[in-house]
């Protein structure tokens, strides 16, 4: 009994401790994060805490409500990460109140990953780009805040590559659509 009330005390100390850690988001399983393929959930503890520009859209790659905000939508601009991956800062904003699923179109899935929310490696974690790709989510849910119209998250994403990318974004309760990032020319 003792052994077990220390596994709990540890996993749920890192929750409390950590600002913004979207533990508080419904992510019930622990080894989540480190399943590339598991669906990860991150809310309004995990969001910007700026107001949302007005014309967001303007500078953005939109599908419906859902959008991949300012200058990472160039992916020729991806930053080197390591010696065998890119990372871009591209962050996603969600209009309104209802959750948003974002995934990895399949094609891509294994080059690009998402690093959004608490605890994914970034260049700012890690100098281990491939290691960051490998275990990068290929699929989250953002959970907007209540109380604001607009949600946006930091993060970006992990890329083998700087070929385009497709994304497919699904509001509770629709089908899923398509949302590229191309390669500008």
């Amino acid at each position: 009994m003792r052994r077990k009330s220390r596994l709990v005390l540890c996993l749920s100390v890192p929750c409390a401790v950590a600002a913004g850690s979207g533990c508080d988001e419904g992510e019930s399983d622990p080894t989540a994060r480190s399943r590339p393929d598991s669906s990860v959930s991150v809310g309004c503890s995990a969001a910007i805490t700026n107001r949302v520009a007005p014309r967001w859209r303007a500078k953005s790659v939109v599908r419906g409500r859902v959008g991949v905000y300012g200058g990472g939508t160039d992916i020729r601009t991806a930053d080197r990460w390591g010696r065998s991956a890119f990372w871009t800062k591209i962050p996603v904003i969600v209009a309104g109140h209802r959750p948003v699923t974002v995934r990895i179109s399949a094609r891509d899935r294994d080059r690009v990953g998402l690093t959004y929310g608490p605890g994914p490696s970034t260049p700012a974690s890690s100098r281990d780009g491939a290691r960051g790709l490998a275990a990068a989510p290929r699929e989250m849910r953002f959970v907007p805040c209540q109380d604001r119209a607009t949600t946006a998250w930091p993060g970006g994403l992990a890329l083998a590559d700087r070929r385009g990318v497709t994304l497919q974004v699904r509001l509770a309760g629709q089908p899923w659509r398509s949302l590229s990032i191309p390669v500008r020319g």
